[in-house]
């Protein structure tokens, strides 16, 4: 478990935001090395294509390809680290659930999926409330860091992800009892 210090901290109404800062660097590392590289290169996933894609190669030079095809990964861009990060967070943290690894929905190495960048739930009892999250990813010192505000901020994207679910509440009960 990361040991960390909240930095800052919002509510207003159902839309929530904090900050928070990792106090151990080794801790930090071994949890980008572990958790969030596994949510990030979705492993789970590959190691299965992986063996799947090596059952059909029949001969030493389809091995080979099959070896440069599966090493040929674009590196991952800082908002994808971001993202992979906050949902291994969440997970340990809170308990929140992600069944689908959004790793699989990309259709090019570039691709910046439209809508919430996260999407799990957490079980209360036998409820199951949904969790929406917006995730920024930067390096600025400030505290809070200033992609919190404007019009591509992490505070106006909050705002819009509430207000295109004014209704959450209906929307988490009726997918709470559809599973």
């Amino acid at each position: 478990m990361l040991t960390y210090n909240a930095t800052f901290s919002k509510i207003d109404g159902q839309v929530i935001w904090r900050g928070k800062s990792v106090e151990e660097q080794g801790e930090f590392s071994a949890f980008l090395a572990g958790p969030t590289r596994s949510r990030l290169f979705d492993e789970q996933q590959y190691t299965r294509y992986e063996a799947d894609l090596r059952a059909l190669a029949t001969t030493e030079m389809a091995s080979n390809t099959i070896t440069r095809l599966l090493a040929s990964q674009p590196d991952k861009a800082p908002w994808e680290v971001g993202e992979a990060l906050a949902e291994c967070f969440l997970e340990e943290e809170r308990g929140v659930k992600f069944p689908w690894n959004t790793e699989r929905d990309k259709r090019t190495p570039k691709a910046s999926l439209p809508g919430a960048d996260l999407v799990g739930f957490i079980e209360e009892g036998d409820e199951a409330v949904l969790v929406l999250g917006e995730v920024k990813t930067s390096s600025d010192a400030n505290s809070p860091p200033l992609v919190m505000y404007g019009k591509s901020g992490l505070i106006h994207q909050l705002d819009n992800l509430a207000a295109d679910n004014l209704d959450s509440q209906l929307f988490a009960e009726m997918v709470a009892s559809e599973m």
